[in-house]
């Protein structure tokens, strides 16, 4: 078996072909990767080499928005803090440069809820 040497113009032409219809529900990521927003489903990834890949080390919250407001937004940020002090991992950014970057990817996803 020959396995096929895959460059990123053969990924970009097979992304087209992963496209599901619940795809059309994913909004928007901030990729820390990329240092932006990505609004295409096959961009919103998590690197192998990341540590919540390869040693199970991570945490997130998830916020709602309704109307175009965050639902308690100060609140899941507290609380992120503390998820991450509770296994010993440093946020990479204060609370209200997180708080800009949720703001921010809620505005370029484009939907009130």
């Amino acid at each position: 078996m020959t396995l096929p040497h895959l460059g990123l113009e053969d990924c970009q032409r097979l992304a087209e072909n992963l496209v599901k219809p619940y795809h059309q529900n994913y909004l928007a990521m901030y990729s820390s990767v990329l240092g932006g927003v990505v609004t295409d489903p096959f961009l919103m990834t998590i690197p192998v080499d990341d540590h919540m890949v390869h040693r199970g080390d991570g945490i997130f919250e998830a916020f709602k928005c309704v109307n175009g407001n965050i639902y308690n937004l100060r609140a899941h940020l507290e609380r992120l803090e503390r998820s991450a002090r509770a296994v010993y991992l440093t946020l990479p950014a204060s609370l209200d440069h997180i708080s800009d970057l949720v703001i921010g990817t809620i505005r370029i996803a484009g939907a009130r809820d």
